[in-house]
């Protein structure tokens, strides 16, 4: 997890015209083509606390949040209706999904600190002067302790089975079984992963420029 207090990477006119071109959470979950279901199931699970709807309650200024995401990423199932659960709860965090493929140069702003290229999903929030108030890449950082011995295996697996093969040739069959077994991962750990979303948001929100 990552919070920045800096002057926005992206220029006005980028700004403006991701919001302009982004999706709704609703238009993006309707239109999603892979793992729909699984989507929709993870945001009628999501269940706000009376702590959660206290703590984001505390947001009043306008803000503008980038989802930048692929419908294929297990973290883009997880996370991203719990952001569109607190957007509905408090509406000055506006909600901007942005599909990466469409959007290269604004992830391409957001590199990851280890791998330096663009992860999915990338949080920015920005507030109502474009200042950047924070990014989250991928997941809560508790999530991330929780996973990293999953992603480790499954990296191992590939290397076996598939040594060489870049990920967007894989068997669908295979990437499938993956997505499965990472949301029943993340499902155990469902108000973890709520309590981190929740916290970065609102700590983000409170940021000093």
């Amino acid at each position: 997890m990552t919070v920045l207090t800096t002057p926005s990477r992206l220029t006005p006119d980028q700004i403006s015209g991701a919001v302009a071109a982004a999706q709704s959470y609703a238009d993006y979950a309707a239109d999603m083509p892979l793992n729909r279901d699984a989507l929709n199931a993870n945001y009628d699970a999501v269940a706000l606390t009376s702590e959660d709807l206290a703590a984001i309650g505390t947001i009043r200024q306008p803000l503008r949040l980038f989802a930048i995401v692929e419908e294929w990423c297990p973290d883009v199932i997880a996370n991203l209706p719990i952001f569109a659960r607190i957007s509905e709860a408090n509406p000055a965090v506006s909600l901007h999904v942005l599909y990466r493929p469409d959007h290269r140069p604004i992830a391409d702003a957001y590199p990851g600190p280890v791998t330096n290229r663009s992860h999915i999903p990338t949080y920015v929030l920005f507030d109502a002067q474009d200042r950047e108030l924070g990014v989250l890449i991928e997941r809560p950082a508790a999530i991330t302790e929780i996973v990293k011995p999953f992603a480790e295996g499954v990296q191992a697996e590939i290397a076996s089975r598939f040594p060489g093969v870049d990920r967007a040739d894989l068997p669908p069959e295979f990437l499938a079984s993956i997505t499965a077994r990472a949301l029943e991962l993340r499902d155990e750990h469902r108000d973890l992963e709520r309590a981190g979303v929740v916290e970065w948001l609102v700590a983000s929100a409170s940021a000093e420029t």
